[in-house]
């Protein structure tokens, strides 16, 4: 504990919520994946979002005992090494690897603010849709919107 009260790393005490989301999570890529991708290809987008988030929640699970999560400021750098491929993957019109980088990207920020902000689960976005007009806030407003789109 000297270090955490010396300020050189963090307590990141977040297992158990971060378990209890991912579990969540799963549940709703679950029934996203039920959604016909040839009726709704944009559906594909939404999937490869979740992956990220996912990946991103399930490698911190994995990793959280060696203390990598521990260390001030490790997930903003690597987020900001994942924008750059999210920009590049744009670029390149590559919009699956985008949205699957951004999804990661998101997750990082979920793991990184949750432990000074734990509201930012009730606002966080487990849904994707390109060109949505309305925040996806719930599972009945991400089909309405995807019907829409």
């Amino acid at each position: 504990m000297a270090l955490v009260d010396k300020g050189i790393i963090k307590n990141c005490n977040i297992y158990n919520i971060i378990y209890t989301v991912l579990n969540e999570l799963e549940e709703l890529h679950g029934k996203v994946s039920n959604i016909s991708h040839i009726e709704y290809p944009c559906v594909i987008y939404t999937l490869s979002y979740q992956d990220g988030v996912i990946h991103a929640l399930e490698r911190f699970l994995q990793n959280y005992q060696t203390g990598e999560y521990n260390q001030l400021g490790r997930s903003g750098k690597i987020a900001q090494e994942y924008n750059e491929w999210v920009r590049k993957y744009h670029a390149a019109g590559n919009y699956l690897e985008e949205v699957y980088y951004e999804g990661y990207i998101n997750g990082l920020v979920l793991i990184e603010k949750y432990e000074n902000d734990n509201s930012i689960v009730n606002n966080f976005p487990f849904l994707y849709l390109p060109n949505s007009k309305q925040s996806l806030t719930t599972y009945s407003v991400f089909e309405k919107e995807l019907t829409r789109v």
